[in-house]
């Protein structure tokens, strides 16, 4: 690991999440899905309900399975999302460093190093941290204690700076 040799760089942050990160990283993704693809869910029960409405004719049935499909959907979402981040990022040791160009990051799967250009956006949701990869759907989760005190608002302006 590389030391301090920059003066932009701040110092090396640890963790271990406690709780079950896969479920806080899980309600944090689907919050920010229901957030920002919100129109997704009007748009699937319309079609759902024409669908009802073309195969038995009856207004009831059709508000009841909208009612389910509702009621199913984002809770199975929520189980599938949680269930993949564990499958994926198995529990441990987390690490952060904010440095000149780039946000250093040891997870549990190893290691990276991401420019702040890269991110569009960063956002704190519960006990994690969501970094927005730019032009993608790519969202990475990591735990908020990896950003105590005033890093998460350097991190963002860091984010911002780089983006120009």
């Amino acid at each position: 690991m590389r030391g301090m040799d920059h003066a932009d760089d701040r110092e090396l942050v640890t963790c271990t999440p406690e709780g079950d990160l896969a479920r806080q990283a899980a309600r944090a993704l689907v919050g920010e899905m229901l957030r920002t693809g919100w129109w997704m869910l009007p748009v699937g029960l319309v079609v759902i309900a024409l669908a009802a409405y073309a195969v038995v004719r009856e207004p009831v049935v059709v508000a009841v399975l909208l009612a389910v499909a509702v009621a199913v959907t984002v809770p199975f979402t929520f189980w599938d999302t949680a269930r993949r981040i564990r499958r994926l990022a198995p529990e441990g040791a987390y690490a952060a460093q904010l440095r000149a160009t780039e946000l250093w990051l040891r997870t549990p799967l190893g290691e990276s190093s991401v420019a702040y250009r890269a991110f569009s956006r960063v956002r704190r949701s519960g006990d994690v941290v969501l970094l927005r990869q730019r032009g993608t759907s790519v969202t990475f989760v990591v735990p908020a204690g990896l950003f105590p005190g005033g890093l998460l608002d350097e991190l963002r302006a860091r984010t911002d700076a780089a983006a120009g």
